[in-house]
């Protein structure tokens, strides 16, 4: 579906810019945990290839190590080399920014009108920004996930061409981070609903059982299963690690709820809005994200695809809303390139405070020195600090 733009999408760009401006101004403190871990495992695997064995902690050292994100690590590493941490964290910005962008203007190419658009892309802003504001394996997929559930939403059956293309971007999510499992199953969910609707065809036989196969197109292939079973599926994780632990209600994670709930509403009050599968994978998004708080941005993702169209089906004549929309469209689109723009200003000037205020640099120099008089002294550092003490100072 073409659609030509209307006034009312100023203010989905002001939304989008705004949320590129929160990005930009906390640029400083976007290289922490994850991230430090992401740039070591980089380094690591472009010195002396991929690792097999922890050789980096004492706890650990000998123990296992099937480095599932090693590609991701290693593209982090790349960007870090070509332009420091400024260069890393420009391009985890477009990463993410790209694909909220990217899900608001598949919003709009099916049919949804601006006002819908930005009122969900408003409430987005918040869950997205707190689960991916940080350099992570998982920047890369943000985008893929969106590229993914456009790839397998359109009601025909899906040829041969575009089945390869979800097929090889599989193989690519599976040696970028372990969220790949989430989308082995939405391509299977789609080849399963394909085959109550055309028979056993080769095309959905395939999408049902060939994703399965792609998570393992890995250099680890063979300790893949016991790493997922030991992370995505481990319930310790959630007691010690927020991400890991279920969504609780909390003036961060207030606009999930509104999404889930709305999503529930939405579906309740017109089932028929939508197709089989995106009824399905509305669903899955709203109990993965309450299941965890790092799967926020898949819920938040599905939802600026799809929940906007539903809205103008259940109100179809919100004239006020977009009346005002319209009459605000080009000054809200001038305001949010400015917005921008001053974010960019804040978080250059402030990038390297930030950086400083978390991970002090003479503190590292101090432990080094520490480490250097006592050549056989163990160092026992906190988990926030372990992987930025060995980036800093191998």
């Amino acid at each position: 579906m073409r659609v030509r733009p209307e006034r009312g999408d100023g203010l989905v760009a002001f939304v989008v810019c705004g949320f590129a401006a929160l990005l930009v101004t906390q640029a400083g403190r976007a290289v922490s945990t994850d991230g430090w871990l992401s740039l070591l495992g980089g380094r690591l695997i472009a010195r002396h290839g991929l690792p097999s064995h922890n050789s980096l902690t004492v706890l650990g050292h000998g123990r296992r190590w099937v480095d599932q994100q090693w590609l991701a690590q290693l593209l982090l590493y790349w960007f870090e080399r070509a332009g420091g941490l400024p260069l890393l964290v420009a391009l985890h910005v477009v990463l993410v920014t790209a694909a909220f962008g990217a899900a608001v203007v598949a919003a709009r190419l099916r049919g949804a009108r601006p006002a819908s658009v930005a009122i969900l892309a408003f409430i987005s802003v918040l869950p997205l920004f707190a689960t991916a504001s940080v350099v992570r394996s998982q920047s890369f997929v943000y985008v893929l996930f969106v590229v993914l559930v456009l790839a397998l939403l359109p009601d025909r059956g899906l040829g041969a061409s575009r089945i390869a293309f979800i097929l090889i971007l599989l193989v690519a999510w599976a040696n970028l981070h372990g969220s790949v499992l989430l989308a082995a199953g939405i391509v299977s969910l789609r080849g399963v609903i394909d085959l109550r609707r055309f028979g056993r065809r080769p095309g959905p036989l395939l999408l049902v059982v060939a994703p399965w196969a792609c998570i393992f197109a890995s250099p680890y292939a063979t300790g893949l299963p016991h790493y997922y079973a030991t992370t995505a599926f481990n319930p310790t994780f959630g007691r010690y690690l927020a991400q890991w632990a279920p969504t609780g209600l909390s003036a961060v994670s207030a606009p999930v709820f509104v999404l889930a709930l709305g999503i529930i509403w939405l579906l309740g009050k017109a089932p028929g809005i939508y197709l089989v599968f995106e009824r399905t994978l509305l669903v899955i998004a709203v109990i993965v994200a309450l299941l965890a708080v790092r799967n926020w941005p898949w819920l938040v993702l599905v939802a600026l695809i799809l929940v906007p169209r539903g809205l103008d089906a259940v109100w179809p004549s919100a004239g006020p809303t977009r009346q005002a929309a319209g009459r605000s469209g080009p000054a809200a689109a001038v305001a949010g390139a400015l917005l921008f723009l001053l974010g960019v200003v804040s978080g250059v000037s402030s990038f390297d405070r930030l950086q400083h205020e978390s991970y002090p640099a003479a503190a590292a120099d101090t432990v080094a020195a520490a480490s250097r008089a006592r050549p056989h002294a163990r160092i026992f550092a906190s988990v926030r600090l372990g992987d930025w003490l060995l980036w800093r100072h191998p």
